[in-house]
């Protein structure tokens, strides 16, 4: 068992960076699928609760407005 961590951990580290957020993101998604799943609520509440407690995340994630709420202010405006 100690041997194989021994591999795998010597597999990640030869990843290049790309390779390494790529596989990174894949674990993080994992992750919030499995809470979702055991809490039975959905993966996006899962990540909105993850991004509420990251204070520095959430400065940089703004939330986007829904298409329909820009069209009716356009609308409002003209």
């Amino acid at each position: 068992m100690e041997q194989k961590r021994k591999e795998m951990k010597k597999e990640f580290l030869a990843l290049t960076p790309l390779q390494l957020i790529i596989t990174m993101n894949e674990v993080f998604n994992d992750i919030i699928s499995l809470k979702a799943k055991t809490q039975g609520i959905k993966e996006y509440e899962v990540y909105k609760r993850y991004i509420k407690k990251d204070k520095k995340l959430l400065r940089l994630v703004k939330p986007r407005k829904a298409k329909k709420e820009k069209e009716d202010k356009e609308q409002l405006i003209s």
